[in-house]
């Protein structure tokens, strides 16, 4: 194994650490939320109360609705950053970082990534009409550079792929 392999599993070892800690703020949204979604159900929660006084045109069917979108908007996050994970913890485990699987986990990172920026984006305008305001979509063009990086550098693994492949056919 040479020095620049070395270097590169090390580098993807911490870099799947830092991922799976990473993972923990969006699994502690959803915690608040499931916490809050239960206490709506009994009546019985703090934060749910003061979601109800922040919000007091909205019913416990609005509340409970916005809670599970928020949520699935979050478990979608969750998994983004669990397939980043994997892809780096799979390279620091390999000898090539080079796979058809880290394509396809690249590809599905930008597509759920689209979901969640725009999920993000309706659940804050929901958040904010429950609360007396309008509903407006504040979408910033500039979250979607991110996915679409993500998704050029799939292009561009994959074709290092290939040659990978085309290598280790030729030898």
């Amino acid at each position: 194994m040479t020095e620049l392999q070395k270097k590169i599993r090390k580098n993807s070892r911490f870099t799947a650490n830092t991922f799976k800690l990473i993972t923990i703020f969006p699994l502690s949204g959803i915690l608040v939320s499931l916490v809050a979604l239960v206490g709506l159900l009994t009546g019985a929660d703090i934060v749910v109360q003061k979601l109800i006084v922040e919000a007091p045109k909205a019913n416990t069917l609005q509340i409970t609705l916005f809670l599970l979108a928020s949520i699935a908007v979050l478990g979608l996050s969750v998994y983004c950053l669990l397939l980043a994970q994997y892809i780096f913890r799979d390279i620091s485990r390999e000898y090539t970082p080079f796979r058809p699987i880290h394509v396809q986990r690249l590809r599905r990172i930008a597509s759920v990534s689209v979901v969640c920026i725009v999920g993000q984006a309706l659940t804050e305008a929901w958040s904010l009409h429950l609360k007396g305001g309008n509903f407006s979509i504040d979408l910033n063009v500039a979250y979607f550079l991110i996915p679409l990086v993500v998704c050029s550098f799939s292009f561009i693994l994959d074709y290092a792929c290939q040659l990978q492949a085309e290598a280790d056919t030729t030898l």
